[in-house]
């Protein structure tokens, strides 16, 4: 018995990645060591109970078949539904679902692009005296849907493509009732309410539930990676972390006995480790080794770098001399997580005297189980890199 629904748009045409020169849908980039699509479905788990339906022009079963994909994420509880003509954006794309849609149950819609962090489950959703849900995170991006949310969490109205709050919409839009969506969004597009650049978007709908005095809250996400734009794309594949397994260490005469333990300690919890120098104690120039460190993190060959010095500052300076790079000064537990979660350092420079701190558990823990935020941090560093 099907308890819920999740639609997936896909009949845009990437005009963006065309016009810079990509031979690939976005869909099918590598990031992460997957593709875009695999990296945004990681977003949502899907109860089994529940049918997804992609909605996708032709080219995708075709020339670019996205199917397997699809299949492998939730097996049998999947149909495609190939979309022929040009639609006016995501929301006119989702009404062609409503033929294949046989109960009045809950609605989802993902519009992808995206990395949600941590995953949402769409069975724990709730739904209680509420019509309508919208998955939330804090960013500061113009290209974002927006909303302006109440003390106790209910939607007062969304916007397009205008920062009207702390809060942007993640591509996840979630409605009690399917039939009474299918409703409101064809009068909605009918009445030609709303239009942006020729496009109906999904956020605007949510104005029309509220009109109507429908109940609409918020779920907040912790994190989110962005990808829908080349730009996002480029600084996502270059600067977001996997697992870290191998790491980068970089020294000068000041830290050499420092990295020698550091060095030793890591191999003794098994990560793999690349020791670009110095070798000795002997007097050297600290911007030669941490130069052919960056080399390696820019190149992938190490997932994150580490530096020594006496006081940190000098390697710092050096590794953020070179593009590609985010470095940071280790001084405390508590300052590396928060640096770890806004940040996301590729490189890290520790003070000679904090090589007790280094070599501890905590470090260790907190250096392996941190995530990158994402959102609105995403945003102020692609703009410095």
């Amino acid at each position: 018995m099907i308890k819920g629904y999740l639609v997936i748009p896909l009949a845009g045409l990437g005009q963006r990645f065309v016009e810079k020169g990509y031979s690939l849908p976005k869909q099918l980039l590598p990031i992460n060591g997957i593709t875009t699509l695999e990296y945004s479905l990681d977003s949502i788990d899907v109860p089994k109970d529940f049918q997804v339906i992609i909605l996708a022009r032709s080219s995708f079963f075709t020339t670019y078949d996205l199917r397997p994909i699809f299949k492998k994420k939730f097996g049998n509880n999947v149909k495609f539904l190939e979309v022929f003509e040009k639609t006016r954006g995501s929301l006119e794309t989702c009404l062609l679902a409503e033929k294949i849609i046989k109960k009045d149950v809950p609605l989802h819609i993902f519009t992808l692009d995206v990395n949600i962090y941590p995953k949402i489950n769409l069975s724990k959703i709730s739904f209680e005296n509420v019509d309508g849900n919208i998955s939330i995170v804090k960013i500061n991006n113009k290209n974002f849907s927006y909303v302006d949310i109440d003390r106790a969490n209910f939607v007062s109205r969304t916007v397009e493509k205008v920062i009207i709050s702390n809060w942007g919409i993640t591509g996840l839009y979630s409605f009690k009732s399917s039939k009474l969506f299918f409703q409101i969004s064809k009068k909605y597009i009918n009445n030609n309410i709303n239009k942006l650049d020729g496009e109906f978007y999904l956020a605007p709908i949510y104005n029309e539930y509220i009109k109507k005095g429908f109940k609409v809250t918020v779920n907040k996400a912790w994190g989110l990676y962005c990808f829908g734009t080349p730009s996002e794309y480029e600084w996502c594949k270059a600067h977001i972390k996997g697992s870290i397994q191998t790491i980068g260490v970089a020294t000068d005469h000041s830290g050499y006995f420092e990295k020698e333990r550091f060095t030793e300690y890591l191999k003794k919890l098994n990560f793999k480790v690349f020791d670009v120098g110095c070798f000795s104690n002997a007097d050297c120039d600290y911007p030669d080794y941490v130069n052919t460190l960056c080399d390696l993190i820019n190149k992938k060959f190490v997932d994150i770098g580490f530096s020594f010095c006496r006081s940190g500052q000098g390697v710092n300076i050096a590794a953020n001399k070179n593009p590609g790079i985010l470095s940071v000064i280790y001084l405390n537990n508590d300052d590396f997580k928060t640096c770890l979660e806004h940040n996301n350092p590729n490189h890290i420079s520790i003070p000679s005297e904090k090589i007790d701190n280094v070599c501890e558990k905590e470090f260790i823990e907190i250096l392996k189980n941190t995530v990158f935020e994402g959102g609105r941090h995403q945003d102020r560093l692609s703009s410095m890199t």
